[in-house]
């Protein structure tokens, strides 16, 4: 089990501007109840036949099965119902839970896009060209303006053509049937932060501001996204620190000679600094302090050595045998698994007289000693 933590990284999203067919969320009234009755007759094993449509749901009169048949037409042309006229398309299936229709529109568009392994469908928002990602009218361009030139879209936002997804940037599902025609490259300085916090179930986020005033703080979904461990296991290997992990402790591994601090002595804890770290397939990310890391030992000699330092520190009140017995098993609770050593009071006393200077000998020693002079 490794320590949790958050990678981070800033990565900038693109902006074109094309005339392309896209298909938004929309409300269709007419076209909601037919997808209803489709997904009814399919559960029960009946085919979308053009006169159980009218008679079911539009009921009887001269010409319904010919309205009934046109309304099937539509869906399929709507991509909501196969070419054969005999089920629901996935998205079909969606309109029919939502009450929304994925309705195409050819025209000028404005697309965002990032490229990113975390970000797995690289278009995060769309908007007709007129308006910005709020519905707000652009400024428009001046007549002796240079016009930008169309170049040819890149090939790893073509991959987007006729999938479907919900947009980062609004939250509205669009299907991007035709984004093949040469597009203006018109980005700014949009980006993205990105946080990922392995785990049984990471946590992966994307926030920032897509358009003009398009707030983004949105999850993401990434399939095959390694364990926490393995994370863990990748950045201590690249620190060279693989070897010193003892995974049953969750905890570094380390000669006591090598603590530095108070917080290592006495809490064994440390931080690990990660500088831009990189992982197989996802890339680099910002630089990374992961605090609260739990320290062990790393020999026996190594958890005498700590605990006979936690020990003295620790000794304050008169340490009678009885005081110090209770201390040194408490300390000795927490280096579970090694032999640790203490030495009685009587050689701890003498060793830390031995240290005074001048007389000046540390609190321990008077603790330890007044209680063997009382024979407490």
């Amino acid at each position: 089990m490794s320590v949790p933590f958050t990678l981070k990284r800033t990565v900038p999203v693109r902006r074109y501007d094309l005339v392309a067919t896209i298909a938004r969320e929309e409300k269709r009234a007419e076209i909601t109840p037919v997808l209803v009755w489709a997904s009814a007759r399919r559960a029960g094993g009946y085919s979308l036949d053009p006169a159980a449509l009218a008679s079911e749901l539009l009921g009887p009169g001269a010409g319904m099965v010919t309205v009934a048949k046109r309304l099937l037409l539509i869906c399929r042309d709507l991509r909501l119902i196969d070419d054969n006229l005999t089920r629901l398309t996935e998205d079909g299936d969606r309109a029919a839970r939502s009450g929304s229709v994925l309705q195409p529109d050819k025209g000028e568009w404005t697309i965002w896009a990032c490229e990113d392994p975390l970000v797995e469908f690289p278009i995060v928002g769309v908007a007709p060209k007129a308006a910005d990602m709020n519905g707000n009218e652009r400024e428009p361009r001046r007549r002796d303006a240079a016009r930008p030139r169309a170049e040819a879209m890149p090939d790893w936002i073509l991959r987007a053509q006729d999938h479907s997804a919900v947009m980062l940037a609004d939250g509205r599902l669009a299907r991007f049937d035709d984004i093949s025609a040469p597009a203006i490259d018109a980005t700014a300085d949009d980006e993205l932060e990105l946080f990922w916090s392995p785990g049984a179930t990471p946590e992966l986020h994307a926030v920032g501001v897509i358009g003009t005033k398009a707030r983004v703080d949105q999850p993401l979904s990434v399939d095959g996204l390694p364990s926490r461990d393995q994370v863990w296991a990748a950045l201590l290997g690249a620190r060279n620190l693989s070897q010193r992990w003892d995974a049953s402790r969750s905890a570094l591994r380390i000669p006591f000679k090598a603590t530095t601090s108070e917080d290592e002595k006495l809490n064994m804890r440390t931080s690990l600094a990660f500088t831009s770290p990189t992982l197989d397939r996802f890339g680099e990310f910002k630089d990374m302090k992961v605090p609260n890391i739990k320290l062990c030992p790393d020999s026996e000699q190594s958890a005498s050595e700590w605990a006979r330092y936690q020990l003295v520190s620790q000794i304050s009140a008169v340490q009678t045998e009885k005081v110090f017995a209770a201390l040194t098993n408490r300390i000795r609770s927490a280096f579970d698994g090694w032999a640790v050593q203490f030495p009685s009071r009587e050689m701890l006393a003498r060793e830390l007289g031995d240290k005074g200077v001048n007389g000046s000998r540390p609190r321990a020693f008077w603790a330890l000693q007044s209680a063997l002079d009382w024979s407490l």
